[in-house]
């Protein structure tokens, strides 16, 4: 008589208690993630409160009260594990800077950052973004970065980058030589204000992720690197 009074518990009476005996991800991230999270967003804003003035084309779903995983917030992805791995924030007319100091504490699993397309982000590339260890792609194309090529990106090769995507800046100088560059699978810094010849590293990529950059030279861009001259030696004193 037990087995069949069992038999009969209805599916959704079984449902309804695996729901109170499974753990359940109500607020997987800590008070300290989520609002570092909201600070990071508030510097690619420009400043001011997030919950105050929302772009008008999009409804952030971001706040301290509610879990940036389980609530849904625009432009995250978050693991089995409700652990935030990329954050892709592409074509919103954001204006401010790229915290990259305060994202890397608060998101150490991050393996993606898209800003593609905002046309207003600028500063340079922080260093700071090394930080973030587990960040395999990087894509910032379509904005006003500003500055020398970010070195960082050596650092950030040696704990697993794959792609970097800067088409579209405002970089400028010479592209260093730096160690890892070999490692890359994706990489375009085309239409930037880039100089001087194109690492080795680099050569294997094609000429289309060079273009647009009138003062860089040398394989895969057609024609030679104008020739350097070195150095006049120091003079000998008597």
């Amino acid at each position: 008589m037990a087995r069949n009074q069992i038999n009969m518990i209805p599916i959704s009476a079984l449902i309804i208690l695996l729901t109170f005996l499974l753990p359940q991800p109500s607020l997987a991230e800590s008070p300290t993630v989520r609002s570092s999270l909201i600070r990071f967003m508030d510097a690619l804003r420009g400043g001011g409160e997030l919950s105050a003035h929302p772009p008008p084309l999009l409804d952030w779903g971001w706040n301290a009260t509610s879990d940036p995983c389980t609530a849904k917030w625009a432009g995250i992805l978050c693991d089995q594990e409700f652990r935030v791995v990329a954050v892709t924030l592409d074509g919103l007319e954001l204006r401010g800077v790229l915290d990259a100091r305060t994202l890397c504490a608060a998101t150490p699993l991050l393996a993606a950052l898209s800003l593609r397309g905002n046309g207003h982000i600028h500063g340079p590339l922080p260093p700071e973004i090394a930080e973030c260890k587990s960040l395999t792609n990087l894509v910032i194309s379509g904005n006003r970065f500003e500055g020398a090529f970010p070195r960082s990106l050596g650092r950030m090769m040696m704990t697993g980058l794959r792609e970097f995507r800067a088409q579209d800046n405002q970089f400028s100088g010479p592209i260093p030589e730096v160690e890892g560059f070999g490692s890359l699978v994706g990489f375009d810094v085309s239409n930037n204000n880039l100089t001087g010849p194109i690492p080795g590293g680099l050569r294997t990529f094609s000429a289309s992720a060079f273009a647009g950059n009138q003062g860089l030279c040398g394989p895969p861009l057609p024609g030679d690197c104008p020739f350097f001259p070195a150095p006049a030696p120091a003079p000998v004193l008597a």
